[in-house]
């Protein structure tokens, strides 16, 4: 999977679209320095490629305008299509900004024009997801689930295997769903080459789980460079393990799932981003459905609050942003919802606003002195409290048993007053009376 796009002009970087967690700056501003020094050594090949821990770092050196196209992928990447999809940015580079760079006077601020050119070479590239386990682990439904569709109530055995392109917002990827019956076990090796994740779908049994170490093995041998990590699925089951439960006993990260719960899609692109080491908020890629979610709690809590104008323009933000994405139908459930609200507002349809009326609660500071007592009680003298005034105290009965644990306001209504003591108590009288329990307690 690519990772990250650099152009460095003059040791200098001019341009940088990330993807996917990738080395370090420290660690790539060395290795610029030696790849430059090689590159001039070697003046007969302008392509080259260096490996380092998890990561492959492709470039393509202009010498005469020194100038740097990096690409920085995971290790499963074909070296040939990395160096073609180098090629095509430099071939677009120098397109767009060969004049401005004879006569040096590049606009660094046009360089987003390079935005389109670089997200769609991600797509080219796009990762490589495995789906492997037993039969009737779950696989399919996982599937199914990550792509929408109507999950299935009854098994179905996958034949051979299913490969499907799957887009999340703007990412896009593959998606290989492995037949889990031990006759294709001879195809399991070359479905799971060459992946950049590979999920490991239990049903979360002690069985099951102890059989897919089998599938653990695969992936060291197979996919040793690939992301993997344990979907723990099956969760609403009786008997279930727990996620802990499965690390212990496959070595692998675990997250719980009920995959045949459609609201469970979005945990599941979580799971794949985490995987993948794509952060939602940072990725180009991914970055809209995270604005997007963050616009419809704006838009509820406008909506709650009675700020009809402000709850319009995020629906029609919200419809925008799905548009943008290719979620069509949730473009248009919000697009929908902005009509509506509008011409409720022009006919003054709208409910009398209520919440917003309402002040926020401020945050009460902490008290730092005593609290003022009531009269009545500040005339009797003050009995200082020792451990010697409860020293020969029956004990309490057992009817006053929630009056003794009970010393807090958070808890208060769960006081249970003895009968003949039953007076009522007034709202104020509340924190003069969690104070005494307080106070109490530190002697107990």
């Amino acid at each position: 999977m690519l990772q990250k796009v650099l152009i460095t002009k003059d040791d200098k970087v001019i341009y940088r679209r990330e993807f996917g967690k990738a080395m370090g700056e420290e660690e790539l501003k060395l290795l610029l320095m030696n790849l430059k020094k090689e590159a001039n050594l070697d003046r007969t090949n302008d392509f080259g490629t260096y490996i380092s821990f998890q990561n492959r770092l492709s470039y393509i050196f202009e010498r005469d305008l020194d100038l740097f196209f990096i690409f920085i992928s995971g290790l499963g990447d074909e070296p040939k299509d990395i160096e073609n999809e180098l090629k095509e940015l430099r071939n677009e580079f120098l397109n767009i900004f060969g004049e401005m760079l004879t006569n040096n006077t590049i606009d660094t601020s046009l360089l987003e024009l390079l935005n389109p050119i670089v997200d769609k070479i991600f797509i080219n590239l796009r990762p490589k997801i495995s789906l492997i386990g037993f039969s009737g682990v779950g696989k399919t439904t996982i599937s199914k689930l990550i792509r929408e569709e109507e999950i299935p109530t009854v098994h179905v055995p996958t034949i051979t295997g299913k490969r499907s392109v799957i887009k999340i917002g703007k990412l896009q990827f593959i998606l290989w769903d492995f037949a889990g019956q031990e006759q294709f076990s001879f195809l399991w090796n070359n479905f799971i080459q060459g992946s950049d994740a590979a999920l490991l779908i239990t049903d979360s049994t002690l069985e099951n789980a102890e059989k897919s170490k089998f599938f653990v093995e695969l992936i060291h041998e197979e996919a040793s460079y690939a992301n993997s990590a344990i979907i723990a699925n099956k969760q609403d089951l009786p008997g279930a393990l727990k996620p802990e439960e499965m690390e212990k006993i496959l070595g692998l990260k675990a997250y719980p799932m009920v995959a045949i719960d459609p609201k469970n899609r979005e945990k599941m692109i979580r799971i794949i981003s985490e995987i993948l080491e794509i952060s939602t908020d940072e990725s180009p890629l991914l970055r809209p459905i995270y604005e997007r979610d963050l616009l419809i709690l704006d838009a509820q809590n406008a909506y709650k609050r009675g700020k009809y104008d402000d709850a319009l323009s995020y629906f029609e933000k919200i419809s925008n942003i799905c548009l943008e994405l290719g979620d069509d139908s949730l473009g248009k459930e919000y697009y929908e919802k902005a009509q509506n609200l509008r011409t409720k507002l022009s006919e003054n349809s709208l409910p009398p606003t209520q919440v917003s009326d309402i002040p926020e609660e401020p945050n009460m500071p902490e008290i730092t002195e005593p609290i003022p007592v009531p009269t009545q009680v500040s005339d009797i003298p003050e009995v200082p409290f020792t451990a010697e005034v409860f020293k020969n105290t029956e004990p309490i009965p057992v009817t006053h048993e929630k009056l003794k644990t009970s010393t807090t306001l958070d808890s208060i209504d769960e006081i249970e007053i003895p009968e003949g003591l039953q007076i009522p108590i007034e709202k104020e009288d509340f924190l003069f009376i969690d104070l005494f329990f307080k106070q109490s307690r530190r002697i107990i």
